[in-house]
């Protein structure tokens, strides 16, 4: 499977159990603190694609990857180059330094930029994308043009495109473990994309989106790139699942909220209170790339003194359960 880098993900949104999905701000914007964990999956037939209502689409083919992302939602100014993002009021971690800023409004949400600090890349957008209007419902679509510029320590590009998306389908997804997530909403969209100055090529990303009502982040997404660079044209795709809508998975996890993490920031150490006063059988803490720094059994307290301040993703295992969240350590 060839893949092209993503410049944009598509926002992850669910919603609340209605008749008919509807996106709204109030049940799905995207909030600091949230972590999700999504598997690279292939298939060697067709995906479901299928538009209308009372869709049934079938996942059951796909078949799991070797690679996992986290993205981890937080607040903007805890990342190094929030300040050069100053509409932002949400970003997300995506691993390897990457970064990406959202601006969440009252009738929508936008793309506000990107910025890789291993790198030093940072594109920064003057027309802001508008990814989604709140509420969407199946039917509803939207276009906008956005430009920005991206600016490295060797290059400047100027970015140019349009975004569209249509709510296309509503129905049932049958996951790649056979779990059925009712009430589902796809949507579509296409994004296109001319880059010109020191690099000059351009790209069109087709992505499907599939929206449970009970995830606010969508259980499936599939994404595929076409991207020429003079007379060459190389063409991609990506297909994600959301780990913890798959039953295999979903059914052994602690809810959140049911969970606290003390104090957070922390220093010198991350105490988690269980329900039933239960003792954690095992607490992790890694760093954005998914390394684990720091670990400890049959304890709720672990010591954080020894590692550098930042942002990292806390596990804690309890029988056949676990949690995650994000800890800030500081120094």
């Amino acid at each position: 499977m060839k893949k092209i880098y993503l410049l944009f993900t598509a926002i992850v949104i669910g919603s609340g159990a209605n008749a008919q999905l509807t996106i709204t701000k109030t049940a799905n914007q995207p909030v600091a603190g949230d972590i999700v964990l999504r598997s690279d999956y292939d298939s060697t037939t067709a995906v479901a694609k299928a538009t209308g209502t009372g869709m049934n689409w079938n996942f059951t083919n796909l078949t799991i990857g070797s690679f996992t992302e986290t993205n981890t939602y937080t607040t903007v100014a805890s990342t190094p180059a929030g300040s050069l993002f100053p509409t932002a009021n949400v970003a997300v971690i995506r691993g390897n330094n990457d970064y990406e800023y959202y601006n969440n409004q009252t009738g929508s949400i936008a793309y506000a930029g990107m910025a890789n600090t291993s790198n030093t890349s940072i594109t920064t957008f003057a027309n802001q994308a508008t990814k989604l209007n709140w509420p969407t419902a199946f039917g509803n679509s939207n276009s906008d043009v956005f430009s920005g510029t991206e600016v490295t320590p060797t290059s400047t590009v100027n970015w140019n495109g349009t975004l569209s998306y249509t709510a296309t389908g509503s129905g049932t997804v049958t996951m790649p473990d056979g779990s059925k997530h009712n009430n589902c909403l796809q949507v579509k969209t296409i994004i296109t994309l001319t880059m010109t100055g020191s690099n000059t090529m351009t790209m069109t990303m087709i992505n499907y989106e599939y929206y449970s009502s009970v995830r606010r982040y969508p259980i499936i997404s599939i994404e595929y790139q076409t991207m020429k660079q003079g007379t060459v044209t190389n063409t991609g795709y990506d297909i994600k699942v959301d780990a913890a809508a798959l039953t295999s998975v979903s059914k052994n996890v602690i809810l959140n909220s049911d969970v606290v993490v003390y104090p957070n920031p922390a220093k010198d150490i991350v105490n988690v209170e269980l329900p039933a006063n239960t003792i954690a059988e095992k607490m992790e803490i890694m760093d954005v790339t998914g390394r684990i720094v720091l670990s400890i059994i049959n304890s709720n307290s672990l010591n954080t003194s020894s590692i550098t301040k930042g942002i990292y993703l806390l596990k804690v295992s309890s029988g056949n359960s676990t949690i995650q969240k994000q800890v800030i350590i500081t120094e």
